[in-house]
């Protein structure tokens, strides 16, 4: 319980960088892992785990939705994806896809562009966050 009441404050100490900075989310969701796992490290670990494999997936679908204009695609991705970030504890990064699936009802091309290119490189420097730091370390670092 002592590792988790760190982590919690470790992650607090992130807080100073934007919350959507990609290692502040990967620190919240170290710290909501950890909390939904009762401080289970290894679990935390591979749920991020599955997670980022699945965030990248599907920003790599949604751009690819987006190329070939595939609006009930997009929104039906950025749904999933949505769904998926809410339940790793990332209600900052699930708003991204939320404003994707908006954009995508109205057909708004330019907003859509741009919320996908915000997608793909925050779903890019997570996924590199998390392929260099491991399972351990200190979460403003990526530990996850």
């Amino acid at each position: 319980m002592q590792r988790l009441v760190d982590d919690n404050d470790s992650a607090r100490q992130c807080s100073a960088e934007p919350p959507d900075a990609p290692s502040a989310l990967v620190a919240a969701a170290r710290a909501h892992l950890l909390e939904v796992g009762d401080g289970d490290e290894e679990f935390a670990a591979e749920l991020f785990g599955e997670y980022v494999a699945m965030l990248t997936t599907g920003a790599a679908q949604l751009r690819q939705f987006a190329s070939r204009n595939d609006l009930l695609a997009l929104q039906q991705e950025a749904h999933s994806l949505k769904g998926a970030t809410l339940s790793v504890g990332l209600p900052t990064l699930a708003a991204h896809f939320k404003d994707l699936e908006v954009h995508s009802r109205a057909g708004d091309r330019a907003a859509i562009d741009e919320s996908v290119a915000a997608i793909v490189e925050l779903a890019g420097a997570i996924a590199d966050l998390h392929r260099t730091a491991g399972v351990e370390g200190h979460p403003c670092d990526g530990g996850v």
